[in-house]
């Protein structure tokens, strides 16, 4: 009598090739999670580096609206100051604050000359009524330091 053989199954050798195959599947979906995650972290912190600037220099712009002579005028060019804010106002300090505990934003004042036709140069007659501000927030990733930074020149609109 012929023996036939009609049991199906896995072999032990189908098992481990199709174990492995998931596995790998599984870690390469993991890995590329992981990769997306970091990348999406990183532009979540230049977005909010990119807010921080903006709000500084809107912070700097209502200070100058408040008073000219007070609270800009006298600032020592290429000094690093510090905003700061007690709920109600805007304040600039040589203190430095890290917001969140995570950025550190830092303002730079310099003045600005002006030429004959009233035009900014790099040397000419300083104009007591301008400034050059430069806002630059910074970051820690990993081992590095992440910068954003922006310049804007504020004038004395309102000769205060």
């Amino acid at each position: 009598m012929k023996k036939s053989n009609t049991e199906k199954g896995f072999s032990a050798l189908e098992v481990v090739v199709g174990a492995a195959i998931i596995l790998t599947a599984t870690l390469a979906i993991l890995g590329a999670y992981g990769a997306f995650l970091s990348a999406a972290l990183r532009g979540t912190r230049a977005m909010q580096a990119t807010l921080l600037i903006e709000e500084a220099i809107e912070a700097v712009k209502f200070m100058r609206d408040s008073g000219w002579s007070g609270n800009i005028a006298g600032r020592v060019s290429n000094t690093p100051y510090y905003l700061t804010f007690d709920g109600s106002a805007w304040s600039i300090s040589t203190l430095n604050q890290y917001i969140d505990g995570v950025f550190e934003r830092q303002i730079r004042f310099s003045d600005v000359y002006r030429d004959s036709e009233d035009n900014i140069v790099p040397s000419g007659t300083l104009d007591a009524g301008t400034k050059k501000m430069a806002v630059t927030v910074s970051w820690s990733v990993g081992q590095a330091t992440t910068s954003r930074s922006a310049s804007v020149y504020v004038a004395d609109l309102f000769a205060n």
